[in-house]
């Protein structure tokens, strides 16, 4: 369910990372499978280990970066008036007592017990003071 420009990015992401061996996961389930039930969200699955962390990040700064861009040219476009942006974050709550808080991943959400995936959404919402 990869995309031919997101395919293409993700290998030059991993070449440049020096591992040119990495592929997109194959591992995540499908559409109405529970997390437990995959390779990449099991215990001790695919998004713990070096490869699927890469991935993760890759991701959320894919995302994060588009609303850089998006919120760039709302900027713009609404430099020099009174208008405020407002900017709503979804709160991604399925699976959040579950270690692997799939269902946050798979939005793009890098958030885990030891990491929050919150804080980099509010820091680019700030840059543009949204």
């Amino acid at each position: 369910c990869y995309d031919k420009y997101l395919k293409a990015d993700y290998k030059e992401a991993v070449v440049s990372a020096g591992h040119p061996e990495w592929e997109l996961p194959d591992d995540a389930g499908q559409y109405n499978d529970v997390p437990e039930s995959s390779g990449f969200f099991k215990s001790n699955g695919t998004y713990v280990t070096e490869k699927g962390k890469f991935f993760l990040t890759w991701y959320s700064n894919k995302l994060l970066n588009h609303g850089d861009q998006i919120l760039d040219e709302a900027n713009k476009a609404f430099l020099g008036s009174k208008i405020k942006l407002a900017i709503k974050v979804s709160g991604i709550h399925w699976w959040y007592k579950v270690e692997n808080h799939a269902a946050e991943l798979t939005a793009g959400y890098y958030n885990l017990n030891d990491r929050d995936g919150y804080r980099p959404i509010a820091r680019m919402l700030s840059r543009h003071h949204a």
